[in-house]
């Protein structure tokens, strides 16, 4: 068996994420963490493993239609944060990409803390006087919504995670993921896009709707094909929690910033469900801890915001709608 190659890639001081793997993985998270690459070697908060794992360490067992995989962890010690992840099933790619974000990110955002900041699941753009950051759960249109903003001519900073700590938001260097309902979505992104890409969603398109939507993955982009991306920290401006419920227009609601803290906090939990299924009581009191550090934290840093508030979006209203609706309401890319 070949010897595992490594890729090193450095998002703060005091967050560095080490990726050992076969060249398929190092190539999958190069695309995905290019502008954080340095020189492999350097020293490394997080090291992840791609390979077998062994069934004494603690972890779980999980999977996705064809796919399936373990996280092995090793014991929290004071050296970097380690786990070995068994990656079986295809198509591998799509493997990696779940991977990314049900495991290799929410442990990522588990050493944020310890530098500084938060590695929130939210999307940000440049607003006047600073960043407007979007506080939303998986499939809320934050996705969307920046590359409607990016086609626009608005840097954005991020569409699914971005850093947030006394100094504002900075960007977290993720590929954008766009799914073939961006025709309808954000349709001046789709125009944007190159000919191969747009090609290719409209395939992914008619793959879904063959399948019934059991088959259904992204297309990943790099954010800086639609537009620019800001790589300096932002103050905070404005923060709206965007959320789906049985109402009969989009309605627009004032948040307390315990109420934002207590949403950012559901999406955190959200993200790291898969880790909170680890047997091990010290793993469960480390979760616990963290997300009360990251929840003083994100309460001195939303407390510097303009404005906060909450946007409140009718669940039978179509995705084409309700993005459009929640972009006029914002301002954002229209």
């Amino acid at each position: 068996m070949a010897p595992a190659q490594r890729e090193t890639f450095a998002f703060l001081p005091g967050l560095h994420l080490e990726v050992r793997g076969d060249k398929r993985t190092q190539a999958h998270f190069r695309a995905e963490y290019r502008a954080a690459r340095v020189d492999p070697g350097a020293e490394a908060d997080l090291v992840v493993s791609f390979g077998r794992t062994s069934s004494r360490s603690p972890g779980f067992e999980a999977g996705y239609r064809s796919l399936r995989w373990r996280v092995a962890l090793d014991p929290l010690g004071d050296g970097p944060l380690r786990a070995t992840i068994d990656l079986r099933g295809a198509p591998r790619s799509f493997g990696l990409s779940l991977l990314q974000g049900y495991v290799v990110e929410p442990l990522l955002g588990l050493l944020a803390p310890a530098a500084g900041h938060v590695l929130l699941p939210a999307a940000a753009v440049a607003s006047e006087g600073g960043t407007l950051l979007l506080i939303g759960r998986s499939r809320s249109g934050k996705s969307s919504l920046v590359a409607r903003a990016a086609a626009a001519g608005t840097a954005v900073l991020g569409d699914d995670h971005v850093l947030v700590g006394q100094d504002g938001c900075r960007a977290f260097p993720r590929r954008l993921r766009l799914y073939p309902d961006v025709a309808e979505t954000a349709p001046a992104a789709l125009a944007s896009l190159p000919a191969r890409t747009r090609a290719l969603l409209r395939a992914l398109g008619f793959v879904r709707a063959a399948t019934g939507g059991a088959v259904a993955p992204p297309v990943r982009v790099p954010v800086e094909t639609l537009g620019a991306v800001v790589r300096d920290p932002l103050p905070l401006a404005r923060v709206v929690v965007l959320e789906r419920r049985e109402v009969p227009r989009l309605i627009a609601e004032g948040l307390s910033g315990d109420e934002l803290v207590a949403a950012a906090g559901g999406v955190l939990r959200e993200q790291r469900r898969a880790l909170e299924g680890v047997e091990d009581r010290r793993w469960r009191e480390h979760l616990d801890r963290v997300l009360a550090e990251e929840e003083s934290l994100l309460g001195e840093t939303f407390a510097q915001a303009v404005a906060v508030g909450r946007l409140v979006v009718p669940t039978g209203l179509p995705a084409g709608q309700a993005v459009a609706a929640i972009a006029a309401e914002l301002a954002l890319g229209v």
